[in-house]
Parts: structure tokens; sequence; C-alpha cells
């Protein structure tokens, strides 16, 4: 019998990262690919991603949450909606497994619809710290997710101490790392042409997502990071902010640099495009989990601003700015172009696996028996 396994995704980056696991999947007899697309996917606000996912792979649903605002409670009831509508999907498509990445609302959503009706929930990330709400939903995630994930050894031994069964969890090493290891990203002068920015100029990236601890620092923080920009002669190409709760305050400080010399403002990317991108740049800045998971593998300095990566695993190419300024972020890339830095960041190890999570991922959930006893599962101490 054919064992289908269904994808849910909500997220830009997640997306992409998975793309390896979904053609693995799709390539194989003996498993049944379904993709299901929500949130910033179809959403005009965040590039309505879906067409891009579309490009790539068949999706065969999509839960839409709605055209919600940037405030707790229009989040909150967008989530509701997501579990509606999921829940619809799920009866219909009858998957044996649900696969989800991460840590977002979304995906906690998702988990908690698919355990309601009976699915056997599979989770990438497991164990790692987000830093804000997104921590919470990781480990209430972690706590419904019946097959776990994580990026390294220290990860998985903590979904261990969550009271989740060894023989359960993982640890294959983050899918996002494997576009980088096997070179699936264009050169940085391609990257550039796809999205229109000239390529006879240095450039930044910017990315910056609202605190979810604390949004209502989201237009502070964001309009520190471009004034320190615009002072810059190099390009800055500027990413819209994912779906959380403040976003609407991000954007509304790019929006007042839209159209400035040197600044190219995106609400999306496609993600092997960012990834050619990253390979180039000078820094990533911004709060972006891009710049702890993806960036080390760069050897990208990444001007982490605020406190949304708090207690994250964190290699040496993350230079903290906890007090954003013009000039606070000023210090910062100029420490991020020292040599006694560079050193340091060239001699780091890559913290997040070795480029083969996909297949890891893939083969567990070939050869995982889908029965009764893997749904029903207790602490393990």
């Amino acid at each position: 019998m054919t064992k289908k396994i269904c994808i849910f995704t909500g997220k830009r980056g997640g997306f992409g990262a998975m793309l390896g696991i979904m053609q693995r999947i799709q390539d194989d007899p003996d498993l049944e690919l379904q993709i299901v697309a929500s949130d910033m996917h179809l959403s005009e606000t965040f590039g309505s991603t879906l067409n891009e996912m579309e490009n790539r792979i068949s999706v065969d649903a999509v839960v839409d949450m709605g055209d919600y605002g940037s405030a707790v409670v229009d989040r909150t009831q967008a989530l509701g909606r997501c579990i509606s509508g999921f829940s619809e999907v799920l009866d219909r498509l009858k998957p044996d497994i649900v696969l989800l990445l991460g840590d977002r609302g979304e995906t906690l959503a998702a988990a908690f619809c698919a355990v309601e009706m009976g699915i056997v929930v599979a989770h990438i990330q497991a164990g790692d710290i987000s830093g804000g709400l997104d921590d919470i939903h990781r480990h209430s995630i972690t706590k419904l997710c019946h097959l776990h994930f994580s990026q390294n050894e220290r990860q998985r031994e903590r979904v261990i101490r969550l009271g989740e069964s060894p023989d359960r969890v993982w640890n294959s090493g983050a899918p996002y790392i494997d576009n980088i290891l096997q070179a699936r990203y264009p050169k940085p002068a391609e990257a550039l042409t796809n999205i229109g920015v000239p390529t006879d100029r240095p450039y930044f990236l910017v990315l910056q997502h609202s605190d979810t601890y604390r949004p209502e620092l989201a237009y502070d923080h964001t309009r520190a990071i471009l004034d320190a920009m615009a002072e810059k002669p190099e390009t800055k190409i500027v990413i819209y902010p994912c779906s959380d709760p403040g976003y609407a305050r991000v954007i509304e400080a790019l929006k007042e640099f839209e159209g400035r010399d040197g600044f190219h403002m995106f609400k999306s990317i496609e993600a092997l495009t960012f990834l050619g991108l990253m390979s180039g740049a000078k820094a990533l800045v911004g709060n972006s989990s891009g710049g702890i998971i993806e960036a080390p593998y760069f050897k990208l300095p990444f001007i982490l601003v605020g406190d949304r990566q708090d207690g994250r695993d964190m290699a040496n190419n993350v230079i903290k700015v906890s007090k954003p300024t013009q000039d606070t972020i000023d210090q910062a890339i100029l420490r991020s172009e020292d040599p006694v830095f560079r050193a340091a960041m060239d001699d780091d190890a890559q913290p997040f696996g070795d480029g083969q999570a996909c297949p890891r991922i893939y083969n567990v959930l070939k050869q995982t028996n889908v029965t009764p006893s893997l749904f029903r599962k207790r602490i393990s101490y």
C-alpha cells in the first residue's frame, strides 16, 4: 500500500528547504506526496509565493488564513481559520504522515489539527531554541509530534529531555544546508540579475522581522537599521518581514526608504536566489534565522539586531546588537570587516549538519511503519 506523506508549509524559506525531501518522495513509487500551502504563500503582502511553489511542484490544497492584520488578535483568529481549513483538507487527503518544519504559529496549528484527527506528525528542526513566542511554539509542536528531526546532537538531546523517546529522534541536520553544501544556488552576479539589481556594486542584505515578545519595537529597530544602511554606498537589498504580529510596523519603516538611492525592496526572494545573494553579500543585517543557520556556511557576517533570536545556537559569524541605534549598527558593521573577526568566522565549525538532511529525513519517512502504536506515545521517563 502506498504511504501518503503530506507536507504543510506556510513559510517562504521553509518551502525551499524541503524541496529535496519533496522531490525524493515524489520520485518514490511506494510513496505519495501531498503538498498543502498556507499563510504567507497565499498573501500578496508577503509576495504570493504560491506561484513560486507551483513552478516547482504540484500543490494539492491551500488553506487560506485570510487577509489579516498585524495585531495579536488578528494573527490568533487567522490561526483558528488555519485549524478549521486544514482539518477539511486532511479529511479529504487522508495522509499517513504530516511533515512540518519550524516553529511558527501556523505550524503549531497544523500539528494540533493533525493530532486531533489521529494522523502521525513528523517535525523538522525539533529541539532548536527560537527566542520569542516561536520558542513556545516549537516545544509545543515537539510534544504533539511523533517523529523528530533535529539539526545537531545538542538539539536532539534537548528533545529527549522533553520526554520524547530516543528512538523517535534523529540528528538529521538542517535541510536548509543541503542546497548550500551541494551548491544548488546561482553565483552572486546571476542572483542579482535574477532580481533586477545592478551587479556593479557590493551589497548588503537586510531582513528584519518583528520581535514576537516586543512587537512594539518593530518600527524603531527597523528604522535604526535603515538609517545605518542609508549612509552606506553599497547596494541595499531589503526583504519584507514574515507574518508575525507587528509586521505592519516593519513594512511602514521599509516604505519610508522605498525608492531611495541604493535601496531595492522585495516582498519575497526565491529561496535558491536568496542563497546566491548570501554567497556574495558583505553582511546580512536584521534578525532572520537565515543569519543563524545558513550564513555560517557562507562565512557571511550576521549583524543580529534585537533579541528575536535569543538563546539559539550561534556560530562565530554573529555580531549581536542588543540596543539598536544607527551608531551601534554602524559599529557592528565595522567590526564585521575586522581581520580578527573574519579569522574567527573562517575557523568556525559547521553547526547545523553536513548537507545530507533531506535524504536522512526521507529515509526515515520511507522506512517508518505507520501503526497505532506509533501514534500513541508517552513521556519516556
